[in-house]
């Protein structure tokens, strides 16, 4: 009988000690990494142009049209950084169109993968980073990216593990 209740109370012990883990994991905050970075366009290519064709550079997106475009990314003082490649497809056309955008950062050390569902806007974009490589593996987070200009964007990246 003694043997079950000793049993018991390691088990009891144990369980406890288990919980009292398990909450002091979930109140530890990961540490926070912000990086700025200016984006200055680059390539943008038009990859398949569904009827009705687009005529210029603010005509509407038609359901299926896809782009792909790099951006050279540079830190505040001009420096290069690295790159951002991504391609995007429109989902809905129209105004209003919905386009999804898969990308990377291709950064020294590693690479933070990206999606996003852009605004068909000036307004700013903010944008998941939905894993890494390198450096990078395991961190998620969120880029804030604001056009400033026709050629460049200025992007708050912000990540955790």
């Amino acid at each position: 009988m003694q043997v079950r209740w000793a049993l018991a109370a390691a088990c009891a012990a144990t369980f406890t000690l288990g919980l009292a883990a398990s909450a002091t994991a979930k109140t530890s905050k990961p540490a926070v990494t912000t990086m700025h970075l200016i984006e200055v366009q680059g390539q943008f290519h038009i990859v398949n142009d569904t009827p009705p064709k687009i005529t210029g550079p603010n005509s509407p997106f038609s359901a299926g049209d896809s782009f792909v475009f790099t951006s050279e990314l540079r830190t505040k003082s001009g420096k290069h950084a690295g790159w951002l490649d991504a391609s995007c497809v429109a989902i809905t056309g129209g105004k209003s169109a919905v386009t999804g955008c898969n990308g990377v950062f291709r950064l020294a050390g590693g690479q933070l993968i990206l999606a996003a569902a852009p605004p068909q806007s000036n307004a700013p974009t903010d944008i998941a980073i939905v894993g890494g490589t390198g450096a990078y593996a395991g961190v998620r987070g969120q880029v804030r990216s604001v056009e400033v200009s026709d050629t460049r964007n200025d992007d708050t990246v912000t990540f955790w593990k």
